[in-house]
């Protein structure tokens, strides 16, 4: 599901939430609804999304992400 690879790939990067919203300019709200499920990204999030974390769009929609 793409909210745990959020959650995963963000964690991967050593990256808080809080900074996460920062670098995407949103909310730690936003952030936490898109990790809980909750709310999905918009395509325009989920490019941002992708620069931020360094991995390419394909790898956020896949079902899972490697352990690394």
């Amino acid at each position: 599901m793409l909210n745990e690879v959020i959650r995963t790939l963000r964690k991967r990067r050593g990256l808080t939430q809080e900074q996460l919203a920062e670098y995407l300019g949103v909310s730690v709200m936003t952030v936490r609804r898109w990790e809980w499920g909750e709310r999905m990204p918009d395509v325009d999030a989920i490019r941002k999304i992708s620069q931020v974390l360094e991995v390419p769009i394909s790898e956020l929609l896949t079902e899972t992400t490697k352990e690394s």
